[in-house]
């Protein structure tokens, strides 16, 4: 077992917390308040003036990883949120290493895959089938619109909520073009604890 500083450790933990609850709310309503997003970015940027560690690496693990995920979220056409782009940054500043951070790419790849196959079988029935569930976008019945689910004007994937659908409901809307979207949070936050755990024992 590898000992890990009681720094990283406490950071760790600190890092944790706001990704846990943003998992929360991602999975509830497919948003994320920017409290979370700026909380993050402030532990880490308490971290990396308290670590001596990796300093020019860092900066590029941060650019590398903030690079590949805008352009994720550009070429998705909305499908990934740039909540979850900014998070990833931040993680790719924390971790700093580049070897640490093809490790974590790793893991991430993997619980993507497994999050999305468990996310279309639980999901499929909301929206006619398979087949029409991997469309980009839906035009559902209002009657037939989830909290959670994304108006496809919205560019920055912020979720309707029990209130929102009810407001559309009394402005006359009786169907709505939906953005098909996943929450991503919570891969994030699954594929963070264990990059924590597979670093602390191997």
């Amino acid at each position: 077992m590898n000992a890990m500083p009681l720094l990283q450790l406490v950071f760790n933990i600190l890092i944790i917390i706001p990704l846990y609850y943003a998992s929360r709310e991602d999975l509830k309503y497919n948003r994320i308040d920017k409290k979370y997003v700026i909380m993050i970015f402030l532990i880490v940027m308490a971290y990396t003036m308290l670590s001596t560690e990796y300093d020019v690496e860092r900066t590029f693990s941060f650019l590398i990883t903030l690079g590949i995920f805008s352009a994720m979220t550009f070429f998705s056409r909305g499908a990934f949120g740039f909540g979850d782009t900014l998070i990833l940054g931040a993680l790719g500043w924390y971790i700093g290493s580049l070897i640490f951070l093809r490790d974590f790419y790793m893991i991430l790849v993997f619980t993507m895959l497994v999050w999305g196959a468990y996310q279309i079988i639980k999901n499929r029935k909301n929206i006619n089938g398979l087949k029409q569930h991997l469309k980009t976008i839906h035009v559902l019945p209002i009657d037939k619109v989830l909290p959670g689910m994304i108006l496809a004007s919205d560019y920055f994937m912020t979720g309707l909520t029990e209130k929102d659908i009810m407001e559309l409901k009394k402005d006359g809307y009786v169907s709505l073009d939906i953005k098909l979207a996943y929450p991503f949070i919570p891969v994030i936050f699954i594929a963070f604890l264990i990059h924590i755990v597979f670093h602390l024992y191997f």
